[in-house]
């Protein structure tokens, strides 16, 4: 009966860490998931359904569509391999509240031809455990690039 307490508890301060560095985890896999060039390894971080939503500064206009129909266009970029990225850092300053979370991401990717510093992504809970990329959201022209296909300005 012991050995199940003190699992129990092992289990609970376990879920505790990990759901107040949820954030930060999010975060420093961004660079590691953009900078693979991997597709799959995108499909795994991200869900179909995952809004894409960019504000092109130059042109003043929101896009915003799902990953499922901008995938193409992060193949696309990938093929090119116009940019690279180093460490992604972030962090959210709410927490959660009513279950989503948003997190500033700054992106750790660096191009010539685009401006890249942060995004947001906000998460939310599936269950107890697990968490999905609701939205990702920014104003960089290499957000644009990647996702929309926007060549730089």
């Amino acid at each position: 009966m012991v050995v199940y307490g003190l699992l129990l508890t092992v289990l609970m301060v376990s879920y505790f860490i990990y759901s107040a560095f949820i954030d930060r985890i999010y975060a420093r896999r961004y660079a590691s998931v953009f900078g693979s060039f991997d597709i799959d390894v995108v499909d795994h971080f991200m869900d179909e359904v995952t809004e894409i939503i960019y504000f092109d500064i130059s042109t003043n206009t929101y896009m915003k569509d799902t990953y499922k129909n901008l995938r193409g266009n992060v193949i696309k970029a990938f093929q090119d391999r116009s940019y690279e990225t180093g460490s992604s850092y972030g962090y959210s300053p709410e927490g959660f509240n009513n279950g989503e979370m948003t997190i500033h991401v700054n992106t750790g990717v660096s191009s010539d031809y685009y401006d890249s510093d942060y995004v947001k992504l906000k998460i939310k809970r599936k269950n107890l455990v697990f968490y999905y990329i609701k939205s990702i959201e920014s104003d960089n022209s290499f957000f644009g690039y990647l996702f929309f296909g926007i060549q730089g300005h």
